[in-house]
């Protein structure tokens, strides 16, 4: 922040607002409600269907269980959900706002970061203005602003958004909150203190993984991160709620409910967050307003929800043998597509959809052409579909099974190429000389070297080098079972839900978690051979 202060300039705010420093629309008008949770706990697991056929002979590759080796969509997020009780049952404390700014806000004030604690105020008090007599304040207290919900919350997003504001931008900002320059230049300098504060001790801590707080009361189903952001992690979970989380402050910023378990959710943009479930609802929840829309509904639960940003289409599949696109600007239905059968899984690879369903099929879509199917194909896997991943170079995909297997494959349908195709096992574990297998739950690949992770039943998550047949590592055994996976859009964070998945019915099991751990290359860039 530049410490020197143009006092003299004024900005009218229509001509120079918030929306034109950021580059941005206004989001409209924000709302504070309150709205009781009903939460329904999980009896069964989300499939739990065999397949029995025959199964090709793959290849191989990996260790023994236990060996190591080593956008223009862009808008500020000023969620406004700040202490909100929506979604917070009695008795919970409301979320307390996020007191820290990023890695490069910190850069911004390292000149000043010696100036003595003594000259710097707190978030909400005042100086006396120069050339005051400040013998007419002796004995008096300071006054304290109070800042409102909607002041704190754009204040956030501007400094998110661009950390660097000029003294006439600076000027105007605060002329459009109704705040002094003074008033904003201490809200900035007591949130880096905190900030530079925190990071003092994560340094001195060492530590690559952390839990996050106020986490789901019942099964994870997935974990989604901000396709702008490491910062915001979206939730669903068999709770009936969504919650966004803030993962920098280790905070849960905000959730909203469903009537029932709520089994995938997706980012459509960096304010509005798509969710299914049980229920059979879709549901867009605008992340600024806290507000809810009923989108539509499938005549079964919905198991699978995703956007695809090449064709601008949030699509969904059901466990009513159908694949439905979603237009997310009206938002309405833009088609409905039958499925041979209940669809457990699916994954966008550009403008191409591809249908995991039961019975082990996969069904390969353009998106740009629904008329018919581009490719049918059947599993290389003997048991049951779980996962369905693209890889993020488009040119293939990655399957896994229930009986700890994993299939490589490739879309262009070619002899040349289709040979490259290959699977291997995974996940099992010897224990009193038996090798236990288990499902492989999750896949999610790191989007700048196309490695990928995989999280199963046995609590590990593995990565995976696809081009040279490698695993590159095997992190500590969580928990409980692994749920959903997913890597941030820069590929430094990785999301792990560790969360039990009724595999032996209901019993006892350790809490559901979800851990953040800060992946280097070491862990997830392919070796050179």
């Amino acid at each position: 922040m530049n410490s020197t202060e143009d006092s003299g300039s004024k900005c009218p705010i229509s001509s120079f607002t918030i929306q034109s420093i950021l580059g941005t629309t206004s989001e409209g008008a924000r709302k504070e409600n309150s709205k009781g949770g009903l939460q329904r706990k999980r009896t069964r697991s989300v499939s739990s269907e065999e397949c029995s056929a025959a199964e090709d002979t793959s290849d191989c590759f990996c260790s023994e269980p236990g060996d190591r080796e080593p956008c223009n969509r862009h808008e500020p997020l000023n969620f406004s959900c700040l202490n909100s009780t929506k979604g917070i049952t009695q008795g919970q404390s409301a979320v307390e706002r996020r007191q820290h700014l990023t890695h490069a806000l910190f850069q911004d004030y390292r000149e000043d970061r010696e100036r003595p604690c003594s000259q710097i105020s707190s978030i909400s008090e005042e100086r006396p203005r120069d050339g005051e007599d400040k013998h007419n304040n002796s004995g008096k207290k300071k006054t304290r602003t109070v800042f409102s919900r909607s002041q704190v919350y754009q204040l956030e997003s501007t400094f998110d958004m661009k950390r660097y504001l000029s003294s006439s931008e600076r000027a105007c900002l605060a002329s459009s909150l109704q705040l002094t320059e003074t008033q904003l230049k201490y809200w900035c300098w007591a949130t880096f203190l905190h900030f530079s504060n925190t990071l003092t001790q994560t340094t001195m801590t060492g530590s690559n993984e952390f839990k996050l707080n106020q986490g789901p009361e019942d099964s994870i189903s997935a974990v989604k991160f901000s396709p702008s952001t490491a910062q915001f992690l979206l939730v669903s979970s068999w709770d009936s709620t969504v919650r966004l989380f803030d993962v920098g402050g280790n905070s849960m910023r905000m959730k909203y409910q469903h009537l029932a378990p709520v089994l995938d959710c997706a980012f459509y943009d960096p304010t509005h967050a798509w969710s299914g479930g049980l229920d059979m609802q879709l549901k867009t929840h605008d992340l600024n307003t806290d507000q809810d829309t009923i989108v539509g509904t499938h005549d079964a639960p919905i198991r699978c929800v995703e956007y695809c940003p090449e064709v601008n289409v949030m699509v969904t599949g059901s466990w009513d043998r159908s694949v439905r696109l979603w237009d997310p600007r009206t938002p309405c239905n833009a088609g409905t597509f039958t499925q041979p059968e209940k669809v457990y899984t699916l994954s966008v690879a550009g403008d191409r959809l591809i249908v995991g369903t039961a019975g082990r099929r996969v069904l390969v879509w353009d998106l740009r052409n629904m008329g018919y199917v581009q490719q049918r194909r059947e599993s290389s896997l003997k048991y049951q579909t779980r996962c369905i991943r693209a890889f993020p170079n488009k040119q293939g995909y990655v399957l896994s099974s229930i009986e700890g297997r994993v299939a490589v494959e490739y879309l262009d349908p070619s002899l040349e190429v289709q040979k490259k195709k290959y699977a291997f096992k995974c996940h099992r574990l010897k224990e009193n000389g038996i090798e236990q297998v288990y499902p492989v739950n999750a896949i999610s690949f790191h989007s700048v070297h196309n490695t990928f992770a995989t999280g199963g039943s046995d609590g590990f998550v593995n990565i995976w080098d696809p081009f040279n047949k490698k695993r590159l590592c095997q992190f500590h055994r969580y928990p409980t079972s692994i749920a959903s996976l997913a890597f941030s859009n820069d590929g430094s964070t990785l999301a792990i839900a560790s969360s039990y998945m009724q595999e032996q019915g209901d019993i006892s099991h350790p809490e559901d978690a979800i851990f953040i751990r800060q992946v280097t290359d070491a862990e997830t860039k392919p070796k050179s051979t």
